[in-house]
């Protein structure tokens, strides 16, 4: 692995945030062709697994920021591909809900049904961990353990809160107050402190992550999973 996770922006699509986070988890575990990653791998991530609502014309017109971008488990399963221990852990039982009604009524079942289906098919390979408190301190005992997180925040859009994955690598103790540092696709390197962190993790559809570990030292990139 790297000593440090090097940042990777996304591109002006504004869609493939949790595609470049994948890639920055896969290029600090040196799971990727050359020696960076790629416009080209980004693009063919996101055919692969973006969102098949926000490809339809129907929807993608009407309710874009509902539906474009990849979901998390997506992104869980492309992980698995590889030689990575992932866990999905979700604060909702069911993995996402409506009860603070972010989804327009008509659109959350096809979401849900959409992000469901990602769990089924990794299954075997994807630990999934539901009903957890994730706050502060859950995120700062997952870093402590060595794991890698793709993190799913609100931050500000041109249309309202939108949902938006980064990665969260490390933190750091200064005058009793902890500081959390991102990889952000977007709005680049930061930190932030618990309180601020409180805020951006209360996803209104529920919080969740993903935490990635290498189970093995791959040297052979030929045995992993082509994503060019």
């Amino acid at each position: 692995m790297r000593k440090a996770v090097r940042l990777f922006k996304q591109n002006a699509s504004g869609e493939t945030c949790v595609c470049c986070c994948i890639l920055m988890i896969l290029d600090y575990y040196r799971l990727l062709p050359g020696n960076y990653p790629t416009r080209r791998q980004e693009e063919n991530l996101y055919k692969r697994w973006g969102s098949s609502l926000g490809k339809m014309k129907e929807y993608a017109d009407r309710q874009r920021r509902f539906v474009a971008g990849t979901p998390l488990t997506a992104a869980a399963c492309c992980l698995s591909e590889f030689d990575l221990s992932v866990r999905m852990v979700h604060s909702e039982k069911d993995l996402i809900d409506n009860t603070r009604h972010f989804y327009p009524e008509d659109l959350f079942p096809l979401v849900r049904e959409q992000y469901l289906s990602y769990m089924v098919q990794c299954q075997d390979a994807v630990r999934s961990e539901t009903g957890v408190n994730i706050n502060c301190d859950r995120i700062a005992e997952e870093l402590d353990a060595g794991q890698i997180l793709i993190l799913m925040l609100m931050v500000p859009g041109s249309d309202g809160d939108t949902p938006h994955a980064v990665v969260a690598d490390k933190y750091r103790e200064q005058d009793g107050e902890r500081y959390f540092h991102f990889c952000d696709p977007y709005f680049g390197r930061y930190e932030v402190t618990d309180t601020e962190l409180e805020k951006k993790i209360d996803v209104p559809f529920g919080r969740g992550y993903i935490a990635v570990k290498d189970i093995a030292n791959v040297t052979d990139k030929n045995n992993c999973p082509q994503i060019i």
